[in-house]
């Protein structure tokens, strides 16, 4: 007990909330190749695991965009251990954040506010990235995060309420583990599998994405799976994803794009999702409802 207080006493004293605000921006910028901000206050919490209280990080939308930030969370805590901080070249070992939300939009020419150019990750800057200990996380869990979805081309807009993601890895070079929890129309969906290492990711290389999720609602029930790789998570780029879709009926959901689903029928999606400079298309898109089958164009489908 005297030991933990002695030592409190002193990271208090040498806490450096100003530097600390500067080395996550500057990583952040590294990662993403996006401008950001971050609340004044940086708190520090001691206790068996030092941790790190960062508040109200965003990062601004394009121009045209109907809400200010692309990106924004509430709350972050970043859990440390008490060696590296009291050396002073903390690691992160564990992530949480709080009210993430995230707005996505497509404009009326084709454009989407997601895929703004980015710098590529050089060598200096990834460096900067792995000073800041981010090799080390092996945990990340997100709650009460919030997806808002609009279409300028369509006029749709649809939000998404997330309860829980949490995100796990036993190593840098090893593949991290998804667990998501989410809810549409007020009925659970859950997702699970697995991403590329966090290594391939802070570093801007390809990682693969392999993932299973189930919806059961009042009267449907659905298996969704979305397998391939992206290129580089700096701006989502070079994405080749395979997504299917299997339902005993999607009565629940009533409708898609204003289209009225017919009820009590099977129906399944099968879909490529690719990434190009104008955003997300969809290709090879097959529909079959019951014994129809409905097959667009072979063009990309703008979304």
């Amino acid at each position: 007990m005297v030991f933990a207080v002695v030592v409190s006493s002193i990271m208090l004293a040498r806490f450096d909330g100003d530097g600390i605000r500067r080395d996550t921006l500057a990583a952040l910028e590294a990662v993403s190749g996006r401008q950001w901000t971050l609340g004044d206050a940086v708190m520090f919490k001691p206790g068996v695991a030092p941790v790190l209280v960062l508040s109200d990080l965003r990062t601004p939308n394009v121009v045209w965009a109907t809400r200010p930030d692309l990106l924004s969370v509430t709350r972050i805590e970043i859990e440390s251990d008490w060696m590296s901080v009291l050396r002073r070249r903390p690691r992160i070992v564990a992530l949480r954040l709080e009210g993430l939300e995230l707005n996505l939009e497509t404009g009326l020419e084709d454009n989407n506010n997601w895929g703004t150019p980015v710098p590529t990750i050089t060598p200096a800057n990834t460096a900067t990235v792995s000073a800041q200990g981010l090799s080390e996380l092996h945990s990340i869990e997100l709650k009460n995060t919030r997806i808002r979805f609009r279409s300028g081309w369509g006029d749709i807009e649809k939000t998404y309420r997330i309860e829980s993601i949490e995100l796990r890895s036993s190593g840098v070079d090893s593949p991290l583990v998804v667990s998501v929890k989410a809810q549409v129309n007020e009925w659970p969906v859950s997702f699970s599998g697995e991403l590329g290492s966090p290594a391939a990711m802070i570093g801007g290389g390809t990682f693969g994405v392999a993932l299973e999720g189930r919806y059961s609602g009042h009267e449907s029930d659905a298996e969704m799976q979305l397998i391939g790789q992206v290129g580089a998570l700096s701006g989502l780029r070079d994405i080749h994803l395979k997504f299917s879709l299997k339902a005993n009926s999607l009565n629940d959901v009533g409708s898609i794009s204003g289209f009225a689903l017919p009820r009590d029928t099977p129906i399944s999606i099968t879909a490529v999702v690719t990434s190009s400079d104008v955003g997300l298309n969809l290709e090879d898109y097959v529909l079959r409802i019951g014994q129809a089958i409905i097959r667009p164009s072979a063009a990309p489908q703008r979304r």
